[in-house]
């Protein structure tokens, strides 16, 4: 399954090589996304801690330009193939 991925704070197609990234986990959840690329990228972004499996409170972290907070099952909400997923600081989101 692609998922797409939009970054600030770190270039995702410098850590990952590429503009998306090919989620193999079943279930494809957002928790799992974040911490396949905590690992891929080895901490860069310091969006998630896999050692406590949590994101960073400040990072705005919508998908499919939903919010977090309004997914049905937060970060264990199920992603479909095309999803995008944002991360980064709410200020560089909003282009402020």
């Amino acid at each position: 399954m692609k998922i797409r991925l939009k970054c600030s704070g770190f270039d995702a197609q410098w850590a990952l090589g590429q503009d998306g990234v090919d989620l193999k986990a079943n279930p494809a959840t957002l928790q799992a996304l974040l911490r396949e690329l905590a690992e891929r990228t080895r901490g860069k972004g310091g969006f998630f801690n896999p050692q406590s499996d949590s994101f960073h409170e400040q990072y705005e972290i919508p998908v499919s330009s939903c919010a977090l907070y309004a997914l049905p099952r937060g970060s264990s909400t199920e992603l479909n193939d095309g999803d995008e997923v944002q991360i980064g600081l709410p200020y560089i989101l909003e282009g402020g």
